[in-house]
């Protein structure tokens, strides 16, 4: 079993490190051995998943009301999360047959980082943390006022800044003092 574990452990690394110049896989292995792009990836639209926790999420809250989630490595800042969690609000309202929506609240949160391992024998995992940004969006047929936006028009725009935006713009300094402060100086 522990060997099975192993052997599956190297697996996924080496299937992170094979796909990391598509997104970052968010692991990397004691051994030295690395299952994350750290570093210098753009923000991509794309859903965030177990293997690639770097992209976009969302549940349903209520009627006509989603939470949007965007997640990335700590070098992304918030206004590129917040601009991918938009794109994907915009996105939702197209899908939705909703002709506008409106961000009600946003808040940004930072995930921690922790280790892990599986069983006895397994390799530790270290999970690197995460920023994230959670809108929560309402969805409308008809312009209530004008802070609603056109879903269409928006979802064009913003995903053509999203492809313009360059690497991540957080500088490490930044990072370690925020890490410091949110999470006892992971």
């Amino acid at each position: 079993m522990n060997r099975v574990l192993l052997q599956l452990s190297g697996a996924v690394s080496a299937a992170c490190l094979a796909l990391s110049g598509l997104a970052g896989c968010g692991a990397t292995l004691n051994n030295g051995q690395t299952g994350a792009l750290t570093g210098g990836s753009a923000i991509s639209y794309q859903a965030s998943n177990v293997v690639f926790p770097n992209g976009y999420s969302e549940a349903a809250v209520g009627p006509d009301k989603y939470r949007v989630r965007a997640t990335g490595d700590m070098r992304q800042s918030r206004a590129a999360l917040e601009k991918l969690a938009m794109t994907r609000a915009a996105d939702i309202g197209q899908s939705m047959n909703q002709k506008y929506f409106r961000v009600d609240a946003v808040s940004e949160n930072v995930i921690c980082g922790r280790r892990k391992s599986s069983g006895r024998d397994a390799q530790e995992i270290v999970i690197k943390p995460k920023r994230t940004v959670d809108l929560e969006v309402s969805f409308a047929k008809e312009q209530v006022d004008p802070s609603w936006l056109a879903s269409k028009e928006s979802f064009a725009l913003m995903r053509g800044e999203l492809d313009t935006l360059g690497a991540p713009d957080v500088p490490p300094e930044a990072i370690s003092s925020e890490l410091a402060m949110k999470c006892g100086g992971a």
